[in-house]
């Protein structure tokens, strides 16, 4: 249906004036009250011209300054790169428009490069670099409006946690970390809409993004340290509760997908979650890949986003063939688990199905 179908419409049906129809037809025919949409190709070649117009006027900019010539010391680094920063945020805040908008975006990223280069030249700690690096991407998801400055900075703030954590506590960094990111993502993903500004609301699609990614990222490292601890004989600290942080917060998601059928964790469907997540979590021998990929995807499906699921989908095949090919088994018996789970999964959803929590095409 076109707007000029729903104009007629809405005349048959008496909600308009013959009068009015027109002179709402005259301005969605303006193109200076509703200008026509611009092509993707266009964007895109915008885009790059702004980024390339970026990357010239700093460079330019920078030489005049002697930033590349002379190397000065770390203060005038980090103050040169917080007033691009501020000046980009100003300017993507002031207007909407394409070409400003990218180039303030490409100007941001060249300033939060060289607020990077000032702190590691300065007598801060891992661990100060870190938290300086929290604060300012907290600041940046919550002012800058562009999404992929938000995503961008949801994932480098959840990481430069990690690394506050691996300095402050390193023999439960993973948790921490994984806890965290488990909680952030379920707010963005559960936080009823109606209660949200307008504004918080706009940033929840790059932030769950963001916070998909990270949790995927946080999850490799678990399997990563697990394995690097078997071939240094436990020299790594191994993410050894992660399954139950990750367990936890899939009951919280299984109860909130639940309430919204008028249904809770005591219910059919959500014994058989419960069931099993745990069993997952038995057979994962301390790995978190499963359990985190299997959240991620669950809370993508929820928020209904597509490169979420593509993302989750394909950690959790890559961190279920790792699983398979890890087990200290013959091939006879990974052979036997392989048929079981096929005939167990096959089982309950027949069960589903008679039960009739599934439709008739699913």
């Amino acid at each position: 249906m076109n707007w000029r179908t729903l104009l007629d419409e809405l005349v048959t049906a008496g909600h308009l004036t013959p009068a009015a129809s027109e002179a709402a037809a005259g301005a969605l025919r303006d193109p200076t009250r509703n200008p026509p949409a611009v092509p993707w190709m266009v964007r895109v070649m915008v885009g790059i011209g702004a980024w390339i117009a970026g990357c010239f006027g700093l460079g330019s900019v920078l030489m005049c300054l002697g930033l590349l010539i002379d190397a000065p010391g770390s203060l005038l680094v980090t103050t040169a790169g917080l007033f691009l920063l501020a000046t980009s945020v100003a300017v993507r805040l002031a207007t909407p428009r394409l070409f400003l908008g990218q180039l303030a975006l490409s100007v941001g990223a060249a300033g939060q490069l060289l607020i990077g280069g000032g702190l590691v030249d300065s007598a801060l700690s891992i661990g100060g670099h870190a938290l300086v690096w929290v604060v300012l991407s907290t600041a940046l998801v919550l002012i800058h409006p562009d999404p992929v400055q938000r995503f961008v900075s949801t994932v480098v703030g959840i990481s430069s946690l990690g690394v506050v954590f691996q300095q402050a506590l390193p023999i439960a960094a993973g948790e921490l970390t994984l806890a965290v990111t488990c909680a952030l993502l379920l707010a963005a993903t559960f936080a009823p809409e109606a209660d949200l500004p307008a504004r918080v609301s706009a940033m929840r699609a790059p932030l769950r993004l963001g916070l998909v990614v990270s949790l995927l990222l946080t999850t490799l490292g678990g399997e990563a340290a697990a394995v690097l601890g078997e071939l240094y004989d436990s020299a790594i600290p191994r993410f050894s509760l992660a399954p139950l942080v990750l367990g936890v917060a899939l009951l919280v998601a299984y109860w909130r997908v639940l309430a919204a059928y008028g249904r809770g964790l005591a219910s059919e469907p959500g014994a058989l979650a419960i069931v099993t997540t745990v069993l997952l979590g038995a057979l994962g021998q301390g790995r978190p890949g499963l359990l985190g990929a299997l959240l991620a995807l669950l809370v993508s499906f929820v928020a209904r986003d597509k490169v979420a699921i593509g993302l989750s989908t394909a950690f959790l095949v890559g961190f279920g063939v790792h699983f398979y090919y890890d087990l200290d088994l013959s091939l006879w018996t990974k052979s036997g688990v392989l048929v079981g789970s096929g005939v167990v999964l096959l089982a309950v959803r027949a069960w589903l199905h008679h039960r009739r929590f599934l439709t008739e095409g699913a």
